[in-house]
Protein backbone atom coordinates (compact mmCIF):
# COMPACT_ATOMS: atom_id res chain seq x y z
CA UNK A 1 0.00 0.00 0.00
CA UNK A 2 0.84 3.79 -0.49
CA UNK A 3 1.80 6.44 1.88
CA UNK A 4 -0.98 8.07 -0.17
CA UNK A 5 -3.57 5.04 -0.37
CA UNK A 6 -2.52 4.56 3.63
CA UNK A 7 -3.33 8.21 4.07
CA UNK A 8 -7.02 7.69 2.09
CA UNK A 9 -7.53 4.77 4.39
CA UNK A 10 -6.73 6.70 7.77
CA UNK A 11 -8.76 9.33 6.65
CA UNK A 12 -12.28 7.11 6.02
CA UNK A 13 -12.16 5.47 9.08
CA UNK A 14 -11.88 8.43 11.23
CA UNK A 15 -14.95 9.86 12.45
CA UNK A 16 -16.06 12.39 9.44
CA UNK A 17 -16.33 10.13 7.10
CA UNK A 18 -18.00 7.68 8.89
CA UNK A 19 -20.28 9.49 10.63
CA UNK A 20 -21.47 10.88 6.60
CA UNK A 21 -21.47 6.78 5.85
CA UNK A 22 -23.92 6.73 8.79
CA UNK A 23 -26.33 9.33 8.02
CA UNK A 24 -26.31 7.84 4.56
CA UNK A 25 -24.71 10.86 2.75
CA UNK A 26 -22.23 8.65 1.35
CA UNK A 27 -20.52 5.61 1.13
CA UNK A 28 -17.59 3.62 -0.98
CA UNK A 29 -18.53 1.81 -3.51
CA UNK A 30 -15.17 0.32 -4.99
CA UNK A 31 -11.89 0.85 -4.61
CA UNK A 32 -9.27 0.23 -7.55
CA UNK A 33 -6.20 2.48 -6.22
CA UNK A 34 -6.17 5.31 -6.74
CA UNK A 35 -9.42 5.44 -8.14
CA UNK A 36 -11.95 5.14 -5.84
CA UNK A 37 -15.97 5.18 -6.68
CA UNK A 38 -18.16 6.51 -3.89
CA UNK A 39 -22.14 7.15 -3.77
CA UNK A 40 -23.14 10.39 -2.63
CA UNK A 41 -27.07 11.16 -1.59
CA UNK A 42 -28.79 13.96 -3.32
CA UNK A 43 -31.45 15.98 -2.39
CA UNK A 44 -34.91 14.09 -3.89
CA UNK A 45 -36.64 15.83 -6.74
CA UNK A 46 -39.09 14.61 -9.02
CA UNK A 47 -36.83 14.23 -12.01
CA UNK A 48 -33.43 12.82 -10.25
CA UNK A 49 -31.70 9.92 -8.13
CA UNK A 50 -31.62 9.55 -4.81
CA UNK A 51 -27.92 9.69 -4.99
CA UNK A 52 -24.71 9.86 -7.38
CA UNK A 53 -21.47 8.30 -7.96
CA UNK A 54 -18.53 10.06 -7.66
CA UNK A 55 -15.47 8.55 -9.76
CA UNK A 56 -12.59 9.83 -7.76
CA UNK A 57 -8.75 9.86 -9.00
CA UNK A 58 -6.72 10.02 -5.78
CA UNK A 59 -3.65 10.12 -7.37
CA UNK A 60 -0.66 11.66 -4.94
CA UNK A 61 -3.81 12.17 -2.86
CA UNK A 62 -2.98 15.21 -0.40
CA UNK A 63 -0.68 16.39 -2.16
CA UNK A 64 -2.99 17.35 -4.68
CA UNK A 65 -6.26 17.97 -4.99
CA UNK A 66 -8.83 14.63 -6.00
CA UNK A 67 -10.50 15.27 -9.09
CA UNK A 68 -14.19 13.93 -9.58
CA UNK A 69 -16.54 12.90 -12.32
CA UNK A 70 -19.81 11.54 -12.46
CA UNK A 71 -19.97 8.04 -13.13
CA UNK A 72 -22.52 5.61 -14.35
CA UNK A 73 -21.88 1.92 -12.57
CA UNK A 74 -24.20 0.20 -14.64
CA UNK A 75 -21.87 0.57 -18.03
CA UNK A 76 -18.80 1.80 -16.31
CA UNK A 77 -18.58 4.89 -18.12
CA UNK A 78 -18.88 8.56 -17.28
CA UNK A 79 -22.41 9.37 -16.74
CA UNK A 80 -24.12 10.92 -19.64
CA UNK A 81 -24.03 14.81 -19.99
CA UNK A 82 -27.86 14.61 -20.08
CA UNK A 83 -28.16 12.94 -16.71
CA UNK A 84 -25.83 15.72 -14.63
CA UNK A 85 -27.18 17.74 -12.03
CA UNK A 86 -29.08 21.11 -13.07
CA UNK A 87 -29.80 23.91 -11.48
CA UNK A 88 -28.74 27.56 -11.00
CA UNK A 89 -25.85 29.13 -9.30
CA UNK A 90 -23.45 27.54 -8.01
CA UNK A 91 -24.76 24.49 -9.00
CA UNK A 92 -24.98 25.39 -12.65
CA UNK A 93 -20.95 26.18 -12.51
CA UNK A 94 -20.17 23.47 -10.94
CA UNK A 95 -21.72 20.43 -12.58
CA UNK A 96 -20.45 21.38 -16.39
CA UNK A 97 -20.49 18.17 -18.24
CA UNK A 98 -18.58 19.73 -21.61
CA UNK A 99 -16.15 21.62 -19.61
CA UNK A 100 -12.71 21.23 -21.27
CA UNK A 101 -14.25 18.75 -23.54
CA UNK A 102 -15.58 16.37 -20.52
CA UNK A 103 -12.96 16.96 -18.79
CA UNK A 104 -12.53 14.42 -14.94
CA UNK A 105 -13.29 16.69 -12.66
CA UNK A 106 -16.42 18.89 -11.50
CA UNK A 107 -15.86 22.96 -12.25
CA UNK A 108 -15.23 23.74 -8.45
CA UNK A 109 -12.20 24.85 -6.52
CA UNK A 110 -12.08 21.58 -4.59
CA UNK A 111 -10.90 19.69 -7.84
CA UNK A 112 -7.72 19.11 -9.42
CA UNK A 113 -8.65 20.08 -12.40
CA UNK A 114 -10.69 22.96 -12.00
CA UNK A 115 -7.77 24.38 -9.52
CA UNK A 116 -5.10 23.69 -12.19
CA UNK A 117 -7.06 25.93 -14.37
CA UNK A 118 -8.30 28.65 -12.37
CA UNK A 119 -4.99 29.15 -9.38
CA UNK A 120 -6.32 31.94 -8.70
CA UNK A 121 -8.76 29.96 -6.63
CA UNK A 122 -6.51 29.61 -4.14
CA UNK A 123 -7.24 32.61 -2.53
CA UNK A 124 -11.09 34.08 -3.82
CA UNK A 125 -12.02 30.62 -2.78
CA UNK A 126 -10.38 30.40 0.51
CA UNK A 127 -11.86 27.83 2.78
CA UNK A 128 -13.55 25.91 -0.42
CA UNK A 129 -9.88 25.45 -2.68
CA UNK A 130 -8.18 22.42 -1.88
CA UNK A 131 -5.24 23.33 0.51
CA UNK A 132 -3.09 20.35 -0.02
CA UNK A 133 -1.90 18.02 3.31
CA UNK A 134 -5.15 20.54 4.60
CA UNK A 135 -8.22 18.85 3.44
CA UNK A 136 -9.34 15.50 3.15
CA UNK A 137 -11.80 13.75 0.82
CA UNK A 138 -14.12 14.46 3.20
CA UNK A 139 -14.32 17.86 2.41
CA UNK A 140 -14.33 17.10 -1.05
CA UNK A 141 -18.00 15.53 -0.46
CA UNK A 142 -19.27 17.78 1.91
CA UNK A 143 -18.94 20.57 -0.46
CA UNK A 144 -19.86 18.57 -3.55
CA UNK A 145 -23.24 17.17 -1.19
CA UNK A 146 -23.76 20.89 -0.24
CA UNK A 147 -25.10 21.62 -3.72
CA UNK A 148 -26.98 19.03 -4.41
CA UNK A 149 -29.13 19.40 -1.32
CA UNK A 150 -29.66 22.88 -2.18
CA UNK A 151 -32.40 25.08 -3.38
CA UNK A 152 -30.16 25.43 -6.23
CA UNK A 153 -30.67 22.34 -7.30
CA UNK A 154 -33.37 21.00 -9.72
CA UNK A 155 -32.93 17.47 -10.21
CA UNK A 156 -31.00 15.59 -13.08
Amino acid sequence: MTPHEECFEEHVAAPPFQEGVARGHWAIVRKEWPIVWIRISVERRSNSPGELCLRFDLNNYMAVAPTATLWDLERNARLDAAKWPKGDGDVKEAFKPKWKDGATGLYAPWDREALAAHPEWRESHKGRAWAANDQTVVQYLRFTRELLVSDNYHGC
